[in-house]
């Protein structure tokens, strides 16, 4: 099952949990801004270092960065692969680069999902956030705990609270998400490409809704 997607929502919407379930559905690849973003940052080159500075203030990232990493990314596939684009386009212009490029390398989008979530839920789900910091995986306090208190399952590293989980950045984060992303939202709504999604349902009743708007 080949689907070319977008997913958009503020940090903490559950873009990336949702992006999983579609992946294991469909078996598209997953591509997500914010592991690519993160690994480069652990390995400490110099993407991850400028990249830093922005995630830990709750700022976005330079389009021209994030722009010519996707590019690279995107012409690495075919054109029968399907993805699932996680946290790109994140601005109009971003967007319109997205356009030039899938039309470069002949691929069209199928559909735009808006996973829509308020401050205060999200607010509440980063409060309990955890991270691994060796493998990246998340858990909840609440509602995803790990199997030993504050330890990943994977690897049993201990798990810390990322410096972008923390209530101060969050708030900054979702203020710049409705500033620079949300015209995203209008964008793709005029293009007839857009699927807006209650974001603060349940995870499976979430996950259902976006497979029933995609027609899978």
């Amino acid at each position: 099952m080949s689907i070319k997607i977008i997913l958009i929502g503020a940090p903490g919407s559950g873009k990336g949990t949702q992006a999983k379930k579609l992946k294991d559905m469909t078996g598209c690849l997953h591509i997500a801004t914010g592991d690519i973003l993160r690994e480069a940052i652990r390995s400490n080159s110099e993407l991850g270092i400028k990249a830093k500075d922005y995630i830990d203030n709750g700022k976005l990232v330079p389009d021209n960065i994030i722009i010519d990493m996707m590019k690279e990314k995107l012409q690495s596939i075919n054109s029968i692969t399907g993805f699932i684009l996680d946290g790109f386009p994140r601005t109009i212009p971003q967007a319109k680069s997205l356009d030039n490029i899938l039309e470069e390398i002949g691929i069209k989008l199928d559909k735009v999902v808006y996973i829509d979530v308020s401050l205060d839920e999200i607010v509440k789900r980063m409060a309990g956030r955890l991270t691994c910091p060796t493998c990246g995986k998340s858990y909840h306090k609440i509602f995803n705990k790990p199997k030993q208190d504050n330890l990943c399952d994977v690897d049993g590293a201990e798990l810390i609270v990322r410096e972008d989980d923390k209530t101060e950045v969050v708030i900054g984060r979702y203020n710049t998400f409705e500033s620079q992303t949300e015209p995203l939202i209008e964008y793709y709504d005029k293009n007839k490409m857009l699927a807006s999604i209650d974001g603060e349902k349940d995870i499976d009743e979430i996950f259902t809704n976006i497979v029933n708007k995609l027609k899978l």
